[in-house]
Order: C-alpha cells, then structure tokens, then sequence
C-alpha cells in the first residue's frame, strides 16, 4: 500500500523534462533557477535551464553584488558551431557578444565566445 505521494514517486519512475526560464535582474534569480535545476536533475528529470535577455545585466552588475559573483557562471554556455550542425557536437565557452537580432529564434541564439567561436546557444553549462 502507497502511504504518500514520495512512496509513489519513489516506486514507480517518471521522468520528465522541465524549462527553468530565468531573468538575472539581480542575480538572485539565476541561483534560484539553479537549485531547482539541480533538484530536478537529482530526481532524474531532464532539465534546460535558460536565461531570458536581459541588457540590463550589464548595468546592474556593479549595483548589485551578487551579479559580479555569479556574472561568468550565467555566461557560460555550449554552443554548436555551424561546422558542428550534423555532428551536434557542443562547445563550451563565454559569452563575448549576441549576435542575433530577434529575442528569439527557431535554432538558438546565435553567439561570439570569449575565444572567438561563434555559433547558436543550445543550452548553459552549469
């Protein structure tokens, strides 16, 4: 017999995949998104963890300490290299400038690394 829904979930093994959208007007969000991240993925969930555009995170990095603390971490990304598209193999690095345009498009927001490699944002590596 089940007693409670952590009985249940610890018997039977769903899996799914979660969205973490966060915005790092402080900072504090992205810590937040982490952990929940990180709980999910403990769980065996999938989890994508995104930031929405924010160029005003620039700005408030030098208000806001906690920014400076974590600015790095929210950059970093994997990306694939248009060489990479067949392959989908990833690459990690920095990001030095966005280069597309729209807040959005259908095959990841085109980046320039830190190192000068440029290709889309498929997800963060953290």
């Amino acid at each position: 017999m089940i007693s409670s829904y952590k009985d249940y979930f610890e018997k039977v093994v769903i899996k799914l995949k979660f969205l973490v959208l966060f915005h790092t007007i402080t900072g504090n969000n992205y810590l937040i998104g982490k952990q929940f991240s990180e709980a999910l993925q403990e769980n065996g969930h999938e989890v994508i963890l995104r930031r929405i555009e924010d160029h005003t995170m620039d700005e408030l990095k030098n208000t806001y300490g906690i920014i400076n603390e974590y600015y790095q971490e929210i950059l970093k990304v994997k990306i694939v290299k248009k060489e990479d598209q067949r392959t989908n193999k990833l690459t990690k690095g920095v990001i030095k400038d966005i280069l597309t345009n729209s807040k959005t498009h259908p095959h990841g927001i085109k980046v320039r690394l830190v190192s000068g490699e440029v290709g889309r944002v498929k997800e963060f590596d953290n």
